[in-house]
């Protein structure tokens, strides 16, 4: 149950930043700040789209048939492992080795 002094969903950050002090209030309310958090968030929905679109790949890279020879069933699969350490990570290594 809601309390009555509860701020809507939409009046979270203004009613967060009148709480604090205003040094603090005009540092988050800054356009720098503003635009960096917009940045962060654009950032992490392209990586998330980007894990989303790899991960369908590698699904559909996977194949399989199934074939009934001389009385026994043959299973074929075709699949690629994914890398256990990210692309970038293993390039770093590769420098310092």
């Amino acid at each position: 149950m809601p309390t009555p002094n509860a701020a809507s969903p939409h009046q979270g950050l203004p009613q967060a930043v009148s709480e604090l002090d205003a040094k603090q209030a005009e540092a988050i309310m800054s356009p720098r700040f503003v635009g960096r958090r917009q940045s962060l968030i654009q950032d992490a929905r392209k990586e998330r789209e980007k894990a989303e679109a790899a991960a369908s790949s590698s699904e559909s890279a996977e194949a399989g048939s199934l074939v009934e020879r001389d009385g026994k069933a043959v299973l074929t699969l075709l699949f690629a492992l994914r890398p256990t350490k990210p692309p970038a990570l293993t390039r770093a290594i590769k420098v310092f080795e």
